[in-house]
């Protein structure tokens, strides 16, 4: 019997131990949508682990990066920028760690139970003696250990669980820096449309300051009726009033993109580097394999059937729950018998201590564990129907973006503008109206704005088409020849 007592003493001292040293779970990393064109960037930011979202993402922080940061980006360094400074994706990949955690708890051995007491002691002001005995006084010494962990495969079962949950979290990260990437790209094409606008509206007033003048020499010559002059002027006043609107959507588009940079709050000095102008537009993708690869690589669909398996883990677990919580309990005992006439003697026992799970088996979490995996096996389902739905829309609003800068001629900015410049010349001379003039300018800056509009319609389209795949899709032979093409044929910067 002692060696009985000595052996399970060792034991539960060997798996305490092994309890006190928390376990480290590193998932296998995945790659960062887009990061391929941020590791060229040429910012200086504190070392950041790039490449991966894995266990250890450290994102650098604002004091750090804005210093470093120009004043201008390109759509690379906007990228760089966002992965390493981001906050929204800062505070989601704290989620890795909270994943991790849970692990670390999971792998931890329960704890034992000391008992201390004192028994059979006899009231103040009396004591036990030969002719009056009584007690004799006990003290005992217990420790418990649970041993169903182990028993049973509970701890195995949670740290199972545990460890895919911390899957889950890392491709949930890396979903989310997929969108905040995404919505950076969109952002910058965004400003680089407003300052081009601005640019036309800076045109416009330009033009209508030189028509009011000519007005006011042609109306002094008594070539032009004096109300000329008045309808001039609101030609330049409607110019100034859309030069000031365009200036707003330039500060407001800057704003929007100040965030996603990882700025706490948006700069004066803030701008983007960077043209509209389009090399050659990329050839699409197949429906088909667009959506077969998103349905591969995206990350939020990895992370939706990591849930599956993760479901069918947690299953097992609670099932592991419903098993009896064993412990065995060595116990020391000191009785105290000097007052009676007889020597102290010292004993020891083992008592092992079971539930009975007779009608609690853990019969509602296994349910709820069941509900939970056929919820995620629905879920998915649903989420391959809406990716499915938003590749096509992506594919089809490129297609189409692409359609309209292929018909956007180049020549009618021209025509346009040969036409404008005549009738300005004939207004001039007196041979033309100044309503005709102003017809032909609207004609000709609107021809403008529709092209800028289409440019930027056509590169925000080609991002949420990568994002929708969750990859680059576009060939290298797409991008401007003044840049070097990124690995394999991102978008890339339109150039400077």
């Amino acid at each position: 019997m002692a060696t009985i007592i000595t052996r399970c003493s060792c034991c539960a001292a060997l798996c305490l131990a092994a309890g006190c040293h928390a376990i480290y779970y590193s998932p296998a990393p995945m790659p960062v949508f887009r990061q391929h064109e941020a590791v060229d960037s040429p910012l200086s930011v504190d070392p950041v682990q790039q490449g991966t979202v894995g266990t250890d993402v450290r994102v650098a922080s604002d004091a750090t990066v804005a210093p470093a940061a120009p004043t201008a980006v390109s759509l690379q360094e906007a990228i760089h920028l966002c992965i390493v400074a981001n906050l929204t994706i800062r505070a989601g990949s704290e989620k890795i760690a909270q994943a991790q955690g849970d692990f670390t708890q999971a792998s931890l051995i329960p704890n034992p139970t000391l008992l201390l007491d004192t028994l059979l002691n006899p009231f103040p002001g009396s004591r036990f003696t030969p002719q009056r005995q009584g007690g004799p006084p006990q003290q005992d010494l217990a420790v418990t250990f649970p041993i169903d962990w182990c028993l049973f495969g509970k701890r195995v079962a949670a740290m199972e669980a545990a460890r895919l949950g911390v899957d889950v979290a890392t491709a949930d990260v890396a979903n989310l820096i997929r969108l905040q990437v995404t919505d950076t790209a969109v952002a910058f094409y965004d400003v680089l449309e407003a300052k081009a606008l601005l640019d036309i509206a800076r045109l416009d007033l330009a033009d209508a300051k030189k028509i009011e003048s000519i007005t006011e020499r042609l109306v002094k010559g008594g070539e032009l009726a004096g109300i000329e002059k008045d309808r001039a002027r609101l030609v330049t006043l409607d110019a100034q009033r859309e030069f000031r609107r365009r200036e707003m959507n330039v500060r407001v588009a800057k704003a929007k993109l100040a965030p996603l940079l990882g700025r706490c709050s948006p700069t004066p000095d803030l701008d983007v580097r960077g043209e509209l102008d389009i090399a050659e537009p990329a050839a699409l993708p197949e429906l088909c394999a667009a959506m077969e690869i998103a349905e591969q690589q995206r990350p939020d669909m990895i992370a939706l059937n990591r849930r599956i398996v993760m479901a069918e883990a947690e299953i097992y677990r609670e099932r592991k729950k419903g098993y009896p919580e064993v412990n065995i309990q060595p116990v020391f005992t000191n009785q105290t018998q000097g007052d009676i006439g007889f020597p102290d003697a010292q004993t020891y026992g083992l008592v092992l201590t079971t539930t009975l799970p007779f009608s609690d088996r853990n019969q509602g979490n296994i349910a709820k564990a069941m509900s939970v995996q056929r919820e995620a096996i629905a879920r998915l389902q649903g989420e391959l129907a809406i990716m499915r739905s938003e590749v096509k829309q992506a594919v089809d609003s490129t297609e189409a973006a692409r359609d309209i800068v292929l018909r956007d001629d180049p020549a009618m900015v021209d025509m346009a503008r040969a036409v404008r410049d005549k009738t300005e010349l004939a207004f001039s001379k007196g041979q033309d109206s100044l309503l005709n003039l102003v017809i032909t300018q609207r004609a000709y800056l609107d021809r403008l704005r529709l092209s800028a509009s289409a440019k930027a319609d056509y590169w925000r389209s080609l991002q949420r088409l990568n994002a929708a795949v969750g990859g680059l899709t576009v060939p290298a032979a797409s991008l401007p020849e003044t840049l070097p093409a990124p690995k394999l044929g991102a978008p890339g910067d339109p150039g400077s």
